[in-house]
């Protein structure tokens, strides 16, 4: 399966023990879950951020696949060393694994806390999860106050990433809102979390969700969005409208990453 590459930079993330590249520096690589496809994103200079899938295989094997896959080719510990012996894992890039079920985090969660133990020389270190029911999604496979206590204990150095589920099989599926109930669900279940923490929110629906994701993200310094688009394209002058309201919210600006796959075009460079 080739790379997906994201034609979408970032805007960092602050916090006082996360490195931080300058605005609109980070390209993102999305399911790296094979040998090939890893190895194709640490040779692109471009990439400075990737993501993975993580599954528990069919004989309990923390690897990286997406479902509806049962197997990868690549355990947990497999994906983690290529990329601390490729060197890859400096320079304030990011790796992000993105669990698929509680039950593969838990198979996970020894590797995950010795690869951040071990400092990761200046990698982010992202986990995250779909914790909670949003816009059209299913319940979640994930016992949410569990996995937010198991990501908190690992410390400053790894950045929960606490997502809602969502599914959109139109454009106007993907507006849909997240809505003031389903924020607050989020803000009680987040609450005691004091580390870095980004909330992935679909792009789509952004627009018609600020003020009620305004007060989650502005409630504390270490928190900060991710806006996602995959599956549904977004019109181009939809992303220009969703970074004119990032941009003039203080809640927001500097403190929002984009990753946005499936535009017409890239936002423009700030």
């Amino acid at each position: 399966m080739p790379l997906e590459l994201s034609g979408i930079v970032n805007v960092g993330i602050y916090h006082r023990l996360m490195k931080v590249r300058k605005p609109a520096d980070h390209v993102w690589a999305h399911a790296a879950n094979t040998v090939e496809d890893l190895s194709a994103a640490m040779a692109d200079v471009t990439i400075s951020a990737i993501e993975a899938d993580v599954i528990l295989s069919s004989w309990g094997l923390a690897v990286m696949g997406h479902p509806p896959a049962t197997d990868g080719e690549l355990s947990i510990d497999e994906f983690l060393s290529r990329i601390r012996d490729r060197g890859w894992h400096i320079d304030g890039r990011i790796v992000k694994l993105d669990f698929k079920t509680h039950a593969a985090f838990d198979a996970s969660e020894l590797s995950v806390r010795a690869y951040a133990a071990d400092g990761a020389a200046g990698c982010e270190l992202w986990v995250n999860a779909d914790l909670l029911q949003g816009p059209m999604g299913a319940q979640a496979p994930f016992d949410a106050p569990r996995f937010v206590r198991q990501v908190g204990l690992m410390g400053h150095s790894v950045v929960l990433s606490a997502g809602w589920t969502t599914t959109a099989a139109t454009a106007d599926d993907a507006r849909s809102p997240y809505t003031e109930a389903m924020v607050d669900t989020m803000a009680a279940l987040v609450e005691a979390h004091k580390g870095p923490l980004t909330f992935p929110v679909r792009a789509q629906g952004f627009v018609a969700s600020t003020n009620s994701l305004t007060r989650l993200v502005a409630a504390r310094e270490s928190r900060c969005l991710t806006l996602w688009a995959s599956g549904i394209g977004m019109p181009a002058h939809e992303a220009e409208q969703m970074r004119n309201v990032v941009e003039s919210l203080p809640a927001f600006r500097g403190r929002t990453f984009y990753d946005l796959q499936l535009c017409e075009q890239p936002i423009q460079k700030q």
